[in-house]
């Protein structure tokens, strides 16, 4: 390592041990926590049922608790079909409230609000309890069950829909119901599972042919779990597929008992209960929601916005969500160890979907009633001291407001100011007056409240402001919190370090032990840091991460500095345990039109190694490089430590990307602007196709070892008649891939390269073991080896 390097190492280690003031306080870790979910609930939403039963708002108990801020509920994204992003996910409350159209584009769906919710991580619409690559991520019910406490879910809509799923199961996809079904009853140690998906009856809870049985994970699943069976047979084939979990660590499988009858419900609602159950009331798809109307538009449909509050009957024999949610409680509380519950009211978000005025208060007074029957289950059975309880939703649907809202649509360029009336008072027991602008989610804050043993450390995440609904959390806060407050036993993880970072680049160390370690990407996102740079000792170079720019996030490790830079001064708050003998890093940032820290990413087209990009500031001379990877990503990272400018606004970068041989096959010149400088860091795509190779080169076939298929990449520097031959171990030759006359230029990604689909002149699958591959171009050739791997 370089001395200047050295230097940097011990600084970054030692020298600015600059403390910031540690606020500790004694976080009140909270023996059962229980999550109360709205579905598609919005401020006005609250307001309306609150105005129907009583005749004005803030009438609810919860609205009087301690914690009552907005919360924010965008994901991470969308994918297309091709698993592209569509949009990136945010929520900017200085434009919220200028154009009535903002709430209407990047707003959630349930699966990936309810993985935020659970696992504190953002992700992608449809997600469920898996990050924007598919991997599982924890949840705090999985958290709970390590610690021993008992855990359960409850829904007025299906058992295995987006929010129940997203607190329980990891799947790609929220449509694979009977997927979810079958990790939620078989690969969990959940005790309770409760929610709709009876395939024996319809809507209105009648003996049906017809409903299907994947919300109930398929019919051998269902027929199989009533008996009380501990393994089971999915396929038919004779053959166990599958053992339930066992959840209290005596070495045996735990059975599921299932409830369906009122009757049952209410047996479980006080005194002895089983150890696990599954409750499915005999119901198709919703409790109450879906149930025949006798107003119907001309089409045969419910016309929901025209019925009344209550209208139709309710269907007899359906337990409400109160009482599902009271037999939760009472199975749950058996465990001395605390219990973890998310109940939620789905039918909001269906109702909100089908802007059903009147049942949409349906289901929200229902969801009221149940929070009433959690908080006198805290006052008899826990207290308020050793129990945390939140209300909230996990997002707004429909767009509702009071009558006269807009202008919708809104024109952002015309003078009116749109306005967000409030709810009309029509009195106790009449319809409020109501409007409806979507028939889908919105990207509104909706309203979050809390109460219990923790609340305070929930209220100090609300660090964001909004000009109407005011101080904000974001959805992932409340995974986050239930990590940090259920901590690894003897460890203190209730102090909190407010780290101040000012605009531009700070240096920085993670000041407290989080419980879930951090990694560049969710440091950056805790941070809203624009890049993240380490200095990689054995290396002895600079390593940057970049948001959404594909690099791999390296690990955030304590006791070690970071490089960091935020566009806006900020105070962050960490959470954590104190670490031992590694002191927080802190030193000031600078404010100037100029980077001691910098960092250049971009892609280039080539999918093959051996490939170097060289970055050179004109000005100064300096050079710095790095690898480029398999996949065309590149990174390189620069600073320093004694924040000399290395990079200024009007610097000019000449950037090439060189093959094994040194010669150039890209080069890209771009002037640094005051943008660049503000974010530390330059984003590029270099492409190989401007550039002439020097000389001819076979590159190394990817994948390899491969199975089926293969590509094999080359370059040319003339104008040549190219072919490839692959040849077998013992030199016989197997297949021709004659790719005729062919300009000069570099042929290394997939739709330029030489295919080979591992059959032979024949048509034939060749067989495990080495190969040759020769590249004959005119009069050059050379030979390469690859291994087929069946």
């Amino acid at each position: 390592m370089k001395k200047s390097e050295t230097k940097l190492a011990f600084c970054l280690s030692l020298c600015f041990l600059m403390v910031l003031s540690t606020v500790a306080f004694a976080a009140n870790a909270p023996k059962n926590i229980i999550i109360l979910i709205s579905d598609g609930c919005g401020y006005y939403h609250v307001d309306a049922a609150s105005i129907y039963e009583y005749g004005q708002t803030g009438m609810q108990v919860y609205e009087k608790w301690p914690v009552k801020v907005g919360m924010a509920t965008y994901s991470a994204g969308n994918l297309d079909a091709d698993g592209n992003w569509t949009y990136k996910g945010s929520y900017d409350p200085d434009k919220a409230w200028t154009w009535f159209e903002y709430f209407k584009e990047g707003y959630t769906d349930s699966a990936s609000a309810a993985t935020a919710m659970s696992t504190g991580v953002k992700t992608y619409d449809s997600a469920i309890g898996v990050d924007v690559n598919g991997n599982p991520v924890k949840h705090i019910g999985e958290r709970a069950e390590e610690l021993g406490k008992a855990t359960g879910v409850v829904s007025s809509v299906e058992f295995s829909h987006a929010t129940p799923a997203g607190f329980v199961a990891h799947n790609v996809n929220r449509n694979n119901y009977a997927e979810i079904a079958q990790e939620m009853i078989l690969d969990s140690k959940t005790e309770v599972i409760m929610g709709c998906g009876n395939p024996d009856y319809d809507n209105d809870g009648k003996p049906s042919t017809e409903s299907s049985d994947k919300y109930i994970g398929g019919s051998a699943l269902w027929q199989q779990v009533q008996l009380g069976a501990t393994e089971f047979d999915l396929d038919g084939d004779g053959v166990v597929d599958n053992v339930v979990e066992d959840v209290d660590g005596d070495g045996n499988p735990d059975p599921w008992t299932v409830v369906q009858d009122l009757s049952e419900f209410h047996k479980y609602m006080n005194g002895p209960t089983p150890k696990r159950l599954l409750g499915v009331p005999k119901v198709y798809q919703t409790l109450q929601y879906n149930r025949s109307s006798s107003a119907v538009d001309a089409g045969g449909d419910y016309a929901g916005a025209a019925g009344e509050p209550y209208a139709d009957p309710f269907i007899p024999g359906i337990p409400t969500l109160a009482e599902m949610t009271t037999v939760a409680l009472n199975v749950l509380d058996n465990d001395p160890d605390g219990l973890l519950l998310m109940v939620e009211a789905g039918a909001v978000d269906w109702a909100s979907h089908g802007n059903s005025s009147g049942r949409v208060i349906e289901e929200e007074i229902d969801f009221n009633r149940t929070v009433d029957a959690v908080i006198d289950w805290v006052n008899t059975n826990s207290s308020w001291d050793e129990t945390l309880v939140i209300v909230t939703g996990d997002h707004e649907c429909g767009y509702l407001t009071g009558t006269d809202s807009g202008p919708d649509p809104d024109d952002p360029d015309d003078d009116v100011p749109p306005v967000w009336n409030d709810i009309v008072n029509n009195g106790a027991g009449n319809l409020p007056g109501m409007e409806w602008h979507s028939g889908s989610h919105t990207n509104q804050l909706i309203p979050f409240y809390a109460k219990g043993a923790g609340a305070d450390l929930l209220l100090r995440k609300a660090d964001e402001m909004d000009p109407v609904r005011g101080a904000y959390i974001d959805n992932t806060e409340i995974a986050k919190t239930a990590f940090e407050l259920m901590a690894m036993p003897g460890e203190n993880y209730g102090n909190v370090f407010f780290m101040e970072l000012n605009a531009g680049l700070n240096m920085v160390s993670l000041p407290l032990k989080p419980v879930t370690p951090f990694n560049a990407a969710t440091f950056a996102e805790e941070l809203g840091a624009s890049v993240v740079i380490k200095l990689e000792e054995e290396a002895g170079k600079f390593i940057g991460f970049v948001p959404d720019a594909g690099t791999p996030a390296f690990p955030i490790e304590g006791g070690k500095g970071y490089i960091v830079n935020v566009e806006e001064s900020k105070m962050v708050p960490f959470v954590g345990a104190a670490w031992t003998n590694t002191p927080p890093v802190m030193a000031p940032g600078l404010k100037a039109n100029s980077a001691w820290a910098f960092v250049v990413t971009g892609t280039a087209d080539i999918t093959a190694e051996g490939y170097i990009v060289e970055v050179k500031n004109v000005r100064t001379g300096k050079v710095i490089s790095d690898s480029v990877a398999s996949s065309g990503i590149f990174t390189v990272a620069t600073a320093d430590l004694n924040r000399g400018s290395v990079v200024e606004a009007n610097d000019k970068l000449e950037i090439v990307i060189k093959d094994a041989s040194g010669s150039v096959v890209s080069e890209y010149t771009s002037v640094i602007n005051p943008v660049d400088i503000r974010k530390a860091h330059l984003n590029i795509p270099l492409k190989l196709d401007s550039m002439v190779p020097n000389n001819y080169a076979l590159f190394q076939n990817y994948p390899n070892p491969f199975n089926p298929e293969t590509w094999i990449p080359y370059q040319l520097p003339e104008a040549s008649d190219v072919t490839i031959r692959i040849f077998n171990d013992n030199g016989k030759l197997v297949r021709t891939l004659k790719m005729g006359e062919q300009p000069a230029g570099t042929y290394m990604t997939k739709g330029k390269s030489a295919f080979w689909n591992g059959l032979n002149d024949a048509g034939e699958t060749v067989g495990s073991g080495v190969y040759f591959y020769q590249l004959q171009a005119d009069e050059f050739s050379t030979v390469k080896k690859m291994i087929v791997q069946k």
